[in-house]
């Protein structure tokens, strides 16, 4: 039974982001400077906060995920410049990790908010900015988060139609000659 497979297109309009400004590749490309450098900055920040000998609970829940995301590095560039998608699969993991660290980080700061507001204005003011910190990061990371997965299928579908159209090709070399066998008459049309 013969299937019918979709060509792979590059230019799909849901291989872009910004407003289709930008290519997923491209993007992911850049992305990853930019997430290597937060990574380099945090495990320098966290082992200077070691060093220093601050134990902030925010520190503790944080370390496990950070080293996650220092490990998930290496695995992005090799998955994104040789394009093999299951290198990718650490990172997603790792920004997973950082999306639900975040939503949970931001429902206790508002949780804390919404039990001390009796409290009056000053508590509030203070778990404000804190707060918004954690929801921005959360909407950073869903957005990264986002871009990777495009990334993910970009490449998975693209090596997928490679190997599509090589076993066709493989199938059409393969020609079939009828030969008549020797003594035999050929055949009258």
């Amino acid at each position: 039974m013969n299937r019918v497979q979709r060509k792979f297109d590059s230019k799909d309009p849901k291989y872009f982001f910004c407003c289709g400004r930008y290519h997923v590749m491209t993007g992911a490309k850049k992305l990853a400077w930019i997430l290597t450098l937060s990574v380099a900055v945090g495990a320098m920040y966290l082992i200077a906060e070691l060093f220093a000998g601050a134990d902030e609970v925010f520190d503790r829940l944080y370390r496990p995920i950070l080293l996650i995301s220092v490990v998930a590095v290496g695995p992005l560039w090799y998955g994104l410049f040789n394009e093999r998608h299951q290198f990718l699969l650490p990172i997603l993991i790792s920004l997973a990790l950082n999306i639900s660290y975040f939503n949970s980080a931001v429902v206790v700061a508002f949780t804390i908010v919404l039990i001390n507001i009796e409290e009056g204005y000053e508590t509030l003011a203070a778990w404000c900015p804190q707060f918004a910190q954690y929801a921005g990061l959360m909407a950073v990371f869903i957005w990264l988060f986002s871009i990777y997965k495009n990334a993910y299928y970009y490449i998975k579908h693209k090596r997928q139609s490679l190997s599509s159209v090589t076993i066709a090709n493989q199938e059409m070399d393969r020609i079939y000659i009828v030969a008549p066998k020797e003594g035999q008459a050929p055949p009258v049309y």
